[in-house]
């Protein structure tokens, strides 16, 4: 059995044959299952309908699983006090964040086994549960992350401009996290682009004074040193 699990993004879900069209509350007891594991099947209805009594949940979990397509029902696995994602089900998410690394990458260049959109799409977008706003931000961790290792890559192989695309995207996603600038200002400087670099390093004196009442590191001074002789 095939599937594939998509939460960075819309939701969707696909098998062998195609989209396995899913309704809403299906939708987020898989993305659910598939972002906390096996799961006590009381401890999930509460995550799903925190404002029902233990009884209530339950059975409206019990029903979501009774009316969901046999597609989307054969990929979960259950005991009478637990609920899971089958192992074989491909969840973007795990990959990005949990066990499924590429192989066969150094440390260093880890960062290059992922395509950028899965890097760049925030988790299960349009959707405002708490526990989904909770995952959303270890998920932007993760790409942040990855990103900046993706950067760092792409500099030492000798390609600013691809660091400068994935320094770009760390800072658009956490604005406030001065090594992912300082990557950024390395990357103009390494394209030859000294006048985006200094205006970056402005931009972002600014950014930290209004926000943190903080100067830049003593480290991203140092990059710009050269510059603003």
């Amino acid at each position: 059995m095939e599937a594939t699990l998509r939460l960075l993004g819309q939701f969707s879900l696909t098998g062998a044959n195609g989209l396995i069209p899913v309704d809403t509350q299906s939708a987020r007891l898989l993305a659910a299952l598939a972002l906390s594991g096996r799961t006590n099947r009381a401890e999930l209805s509460g995550l799903l309908w925190p404002e029902a009594g233990r009884a209530r949940a339950l059975a409206n979990m019990r029903a979501v699983v009774w009316r969901m397509p046999e597609g989307a029902r054969r990929l979960l696995v259950g005991s009478c006090r637990e609920l899971s994602l089958r192992d074989e089900v491909d969840v973007d998410v795990h990959r990005l964040c949990l066990r499924r690394r590429p192989d066969g990458l150094s440390p260093a260049y880890v960062g290059l086994g992922f395509d950028l959109d899965l890097l760049s799409a925030p988790l299960l977008t349009g959707w405002y549960d708490e526990w989904v706003i909770v995952e959303r931000e270890r998920v932007r961790a993760c790409q942040v992350e990855l990103l900046q290792q993706r950067a760092s890559a792409h500099l030492e192989r000798g390609e600013p401009a691809a660091a400068v695309m994935d320094a770009t995207w760390a800072v658009s996603i956490d604005p406030l996290n001065e090594a992912a600038h300082q990557l950024l200002l390395r990357s103009h400087l390494a394209e030859g682009n000294v006048n985006e670099a200094i205006r970056h390093f402005s931009d972002l004196r600014r950014l930290l004074n209004s926000e943190l009442g903080v100067s830049p590191f003593p480290d991203t001074m140092k990059i710009m040193e050269p510059c603003l002789r």
